[in-house]
Order: structure tokens, then C-alpha cells, then sequence
């Protein structure tokens, strides 16, 4: 049977899905605990983790997502995976990622430091070196930056590297994995001048559907969505006809439940 096991961390959340066939997705990483406080009685996220892939007998996950930049979805990331962009990332005790998911906004966005920087860094390494990636939407300013690097976008979009809403993510099916993600955002609109922008605040949501016993179940993972971007996307979706994708059997309710979601 699939597993789904959230792991609460206060102010941010880390989601792991064990599959039957063994592979497990990672989304989103915050290892926000204070060791040093006896009154923070939030999960020891590293060693959660840790033990977890031991068990299987496994040091990397089959797909690491991270939503988006806030500090509360990557924090501790740089000192917890093995990362190929730089050996300082690369002692034997690292948790290494087979694919990195990330939203176009991971690769261009300016002005970063901390983890943040670190994982972008991350990313456009694998970009540039077009394996182990998925990058999700691409406006303007991803092809921008694909131009900057003397890089052909297209071919990266024909390779599967790049993935627009309402694509399904290829790294799974239904056939192998009894699982597939439906990208709902970020998605890219036009403006009056022709320009691709982000929509829906960047952050990547999905819909996860399981299958079990020729049972479906559905689950919306929703990041730091606000009520405006989830009216997006339901205008968007019913647009395309594909209301089906909407449906939901759990619900990631965004934004750490505050008002913002709702």
C-alpha cells in the first residue's frame, strides 16, 4: 500500500511518499528545529529522514520537490543533500536526489542568499547539464536566461526537463508506480505585449493521484498558494475541460491553513 507521511513542523512541512515499488518523492525540506530548546517539540526532520531511507537501505530519493523559496520549504537543505554543483556538498553522510523539481522561478530569480541561493545554484547546474532535473513552467524570464547561457530551450522542453502546467510529470505512471502528478502551477500567461509571466506566486502545485487495487486516490498539494492563485487555477482548469483534476481526496490546505487559503 502507498504511504503518504507529513511531518508537521510548526511553520512548515516536509510531505514523504513511500511507493510499493520502493521509490520515494520527497516535497519540500525545512529542518526548523532548535536542538538547544527543550520546549521546541518539533520532529528531529534529519534524523526522521535518515532512519527512514536506512530502513530501506537506501542513501537518495527517487525525486526531491521544493515548492518554492521560502526559507520554511528549503531551510537546513545545503547541509543536509548531496549536491553536484559544488564538492563541499559531497561528504559520504549526504542524502543524495536522483531528480530535483523545481518552478522556473528557482533558476532566475536574483538577490538570494542562505539556502536559497545554494539551491538554485543546485538547479542550474543540473540545468546546464540537462540531467536530474524538471523545471516547471517557463515565462520570459526562463528563456532569458536560457539565451544568457547560450542554451536552446527547446530542446530542454523536447527533453522533458521543462514542464508546463497541465502536464503530466513523466518521472512517474500508472503502469510502474501506481502514481502520477498533474502539474497545476506555476503556469505562465500572456500579457497585453505578448510576455510570458509567472502566475499563481511561482510556487509549484499538484495533484497526485494513487492507484490501489484499481482504487484512485487524489491528493492536491497545494505549497504557499494564496485564494487568489487557487481561483487561477480553477478558472484555468475548467477553461481546459479538466475539471477531473481538481477533485481531491486529501488536501494540503495551503498557506499553513491561515487565512490567506481561504
Amino acid at each position: 500500500m502507498h504511504t503518504v507521511t507529513i511531518y508537521p513542523l510548526g511553520n512548515a512541512e516536509t510531505m514523504l511518499i513511500h511507493l510499493e515499488n520502493n521509490r520515494k518523492i520527497l516535497i519540500d525540506y525545512a529542518n526548523m528545529r532548535d536542538p538547544d530548546d527543550k520546549y521546541d517539540l518539533r520532529c528531529d526532520l534529519p534524523k526522521l529522514l535518515t532512519d527512514d531511507l536506512n530502513a530501506a537501505n537506501s542513501d537518495y530519493y527517487d525525486a526531491v520537490a521544493f515548492t518554492h523559496l521560502d526559507d520554511d520549504h528549503i531551510h537546513g537543505m545545503s547541509g543536509f543533500f548531496w549536491l553536484e554543483h559544488a564538492q563541499c556538498y559531497q561528504d559520504e553522510n549526504r542524502i543524495k536526489i536522483s531528480e530535483l523539481w523545481v518552478p522556473a522561478a528557482v533558476i532566475v530569480e536574483t538577490n538570494l542568499d542562505g539556502d536559497a541561493r545554494i539551491l538554485r545554484a543546485e538547479a542550474r547546474h543540473r540545468l546546464r547539464s540537462g540531467t536530474g532535473i524538471r523545471v516547471f513552467s517557463a515565462p520570459d524570464t526562463l528563456k532569458g536566461w536560457f539565451e544568457d547561457e547560450g542554451l536552446d530551450i527547446d530542446d530542454y522542453r523536447s527533453r522533458g526537463l521543462i514542464l508546463d502546467a497541465g502536464k503530466i510529470v513523466p518521472t512517474f505512471n500508472m503502469t510502474d508506480d501506481e502514481i502520477e502528478f498533474f502539474i497545476h502551477s506555476p503556469f505562465a500567461s500572456r500579457t497585453d505585449d505578448g510576455t510570458l509571466i509567472e502566475r499563481n506566486k511561482d510556487a509549484i502545485v499538484m495533484q497526485a493521484t494513487f492507484k490501489s487495487s484499481s482504487q484512485l486516490t487524489q491528493f492536491l498539494i497545494t505549497a504557499d498558494i494564496t485564494h487568489e492563485e487557487i481561483d487561477e487555477i480553477v478558472k484555468v482548469t475548467k477553461y481546459h475541460g479538466r475539471e477531473p483534476r481538481l477533485a481531491w481526496d486529501i488536501l494540503d490546505i495551503p498557506h499553513h491553513c491561515s487565512y490567506h487559503a481561504i
